[in-house]
């Protein structure tokens, strides 16, 4: 293979040949000029150069102390605070066990439990900051669970006291009233109608009803003769409801200054005339009986016509009255057997129940309640509105659905999905 030299080794060649061939002496006439006096030149005094000291050097000690103080700051904690009054004018236990839950977009993080001192005031803390948490205070109380508010931390060190009050227990129902009862009527089949109600029952006194045991409930609603198919909207009979004689009743407790709603249907058998009696309870402040318009006629002494009035497109006649506990609910249907359905579905659900009391808004909100009513015809607020607390309840309850296997995977996820959502709207919009 040939091989080729650099450009430099053969340019060096070329000139240590020519130097070789050049005959010169660098040697010549140094004799100095007359009067040359050879410089004199003066010699510099030494510099002293001090030794450089040497850097000391730093313990293991030294070392971690540095390293600790370039760490990152500690995370900003919070203090929660809060105290147990008795609504009932009882005494709070003293260590009476109180749990802070923590919630990150409505999954439960985690749970921490501290007691009520003797005054009934409670503390948790150096709790860690999380920005957007969710947190509230419970207790539990001769077998029923109080709870208080939500609240979210804020940055800086902020304080967050919850407030719970915890009432005496009791099985006298005598003080509860039912705020709200309304009736509508559908034909499923020829010869059927189902007749779904909604009971709204309010606890205005300053004791926790509660049922006798978990199968004798002090909360009781009677059903007309002949009754059969009873269906819920939550739960089914041998759980929150149990069968009693000639009706059911509700197992759930019901504190002070709450509402139970109960919705459930029942079918009757209808061949174009049915009359129906059905005891109360309770005393009602205002029922309201809807019937699709050109379908039947109802007729009652206890139920005043309310007129003909246009809700989300549909046409109804409208019935209220009031009643004392131990009324009878009676009207008669009249007609053909239309055998259909209008705005409600034979399957009662969560969703079912929002929608039906979306629908009641509507018709509070159009001034369609009984006149003589006056400013007590007004809707009572549901668990299912846009208030944090009340959609957090709804959620919790959701969940504990799910839990039981009363809903199927993919509506439970649908019905949570839309919960979850309205609530972190409603904490956007209040913070």
């Amino acid at each position: 293979m040939t091989r080729f030299r650099p450009l430099y080794i053969c340019l060096s060649f070329a000139v240590l040949a020519l130097l070789s061939a050049c005959s010169f002496s660098l040697a010549g006439d140094v004799t100095p000029p007359p009067g040359y006096q050879a410089p004199v030149f003066e010699t510099p005094p030494t510099a002293t150069v001090e030794p450089e000291a040497e850097a000391p050097v730093e313990t293991e000690a030294q070392l971690t102390a540095t390293v600790e103080a370039d760490a990152e700051a500690p995370a900003e904690t919070f203090m929660v605070t809060g105290s147990v009054v008795h609504g009932s004018g009882g005494q709070v236990p003293v260590g009476l066990p109180v749990t802070l839950s923590a919630f990150d977009q409505m999954d439960l993080i985690f749970t921490e439990t501290t007691t009520t001192r003797r005054d009934g005031t409670f503390q948790l803390d150096d709790l860690d900051y999380v920005e957007g948490r969710i947190y509230f205070a419970s207790v539990e109380y001769q077998g029923t669970t109080y709870s208080s508010n939500f609240a979210v931390a804020e940055a800086g060190g902020s304080v967050l006291d919850f407030p719970i009050t915890i009432y005496e227990p009791t099985t006298d129902t005598s003080g509860l009233v039912v705020d709200r009862l309304h009736v509508f009527f559908e034909f499923p089949t020829a010869d059927t109608v189902q007749i779904i109600q909604l009971f709204l029952v309010s606890n205005p006194t300053d004791e926790n009803v509660v049922p006798f045991d978990s199968q004798t409930p002090s909360i009781t609603f009677p059903l007309p003769e002949g009754a059969s198919n009873l269906v819920f909207e939550e739960g089914v009979l041998g759980d929150r409801f149990v069968a009693t004689e000639g009706g059911f009743g509700d197992t759930y407790a019901l504190p002070p200054d709450t509402t139970a709603q109960v919705l459930f249907a029942y079918e009757m058998p209808y061949k174009n005339k049915l009359t129906l009696s059905q005891p109360l309870s309770f005393p009602v402040t205002a029922a309201i009986a809807f019937v699709l318009d050109g379908t039947v006629e109802l007729e009652s002494e206890v139920l005043t016509s309310a007129g003909i009035h246009e809700v989300e497109n549909t046409v109804y006649q409208m019935f209220a009255g009031g009643f004392a506990a131990g009324d009878e609910l009676s009207f008669t249907l009249r007609g053909r057997n239309p055998n259909r359905t209008g705005f409600l579905d034979l399957k009662l659900d969560a969703g079912f129940l929002v929608g039906l009391l979306a629908f009641v808004a509507v018709v509070a909100a159009a001034g369609l309640y009984l006149r003589r009513l006056g400013p007590e015809g007004e809707p009572e607020a549901s668990r299912y509105s846009d208030d944090p607390e009340a959609l957090m309840d709804a959620i919790i309850a959701l969940d504990e659905r799910y839990e039981r296997g009363d809903l199927p995977e993919t509506e439970y996820q649908r019905l949570r999905a839309e919960l979850k959502s309205r609530l972190q709207a409603a904490l956007a919009e209040r913070s």
